[in-house]
């Protein structure tokens, strides 16, 4: 879970994940350089959870940073502004194939949690993916579950980019090492638009990021 500034939410994030009824798991947490006020010794007294603080470097590096001191052999990326609703966990525990990398669908919430949609992904085969990811069909919002063994192949997250860096992992995932993703219609978590996020700051900014992406990936894939 990295995070930056994020003291307004992450303790709801957290406790959604504590309140699940799969209990084997461990909660990373990366302070990204945060200059808020946020009390980490909230999180201190409980074994499951793990801080680790950097200066601000960026999402992708908090990432990075928080998947090298996983254990668990299975890793999800998880907003510090978002919720995890109830047996997520306990569904993901099923989940047996280790070569794909599995998504979700989301409800969408408002900076008061209100609910205002929810993101339904129609379910692309393996052969039509890699025309669907160049065009952003393959959206984020969800949650994700993903193999070490997947992470160790496709490598770091770009800490070059500011954002979009889930959009640039997902393209390298299947057009440079064809691991694709799998779709699994159950709503898992709730996904917090609000005027904090940085893609809702840099507004079109993040049209051309993405196309820049797209360009660079396609470019190493010829």
């Amino acid at each position: 879970m990295p995070t930056y500034n994020g003291e307004k939410y992450i303790f709801e994030a957290v406790n959604s994940i504590l309140e699940q009824d799969f209990k084997n798991f461990e909660i990373i947490i990366v302070d990204d350089g945060s200059t808020d006020k946020c009390n980490w010794f909230f999180f201190k007294d409980n074994p499951k959870i793990r801080i680790f603080h950097q200066e601000h470097k960026g999402i992708s590096a908090a990432l990075n940073l928080g998947i090298s001191k996983a254990k668990g052999e299975w890793i999800t990326i998880f907003g510090a502004d978002d919720i995890m609703l109830p047996g997520t966990l306990k569904y993901f525990s099923k989940i047996t194939d280790k070569t794909k990398i599995h998504i979700t669908d989301c409800e969408l919430i408002d900076a008061d949690g209100k609910i205002t949609g929810k993101t339904i992904r129609k379910k692309i085969p393996y052969n039509k993916q890699r025309d669907a990811i160049q065009d952003r069909m393959i959206g984020g919002g969800g949650s994700n579950l993903i193999h070490k063994s997947v992470i160790q192949k496709v490598g770091p997250f770009n800490e070059a980019l500011p954002y979009g860096e889930d959009y640039d992992y997902w393209l390298r995932a299947i057009l440079l090492h064809k691991i694709y993703i799998k779709f699994h219609h159950i709503i898992s978590n709730q996904y917090r638009i609000h005027d904090g996020q940085i893609t809702k700051q840099q507004g079109m900014a993040v049209v051309g990021l993405l196309h820049n992406i797209r360009k660079g990936v396609q470019n190493e894939n010829t």
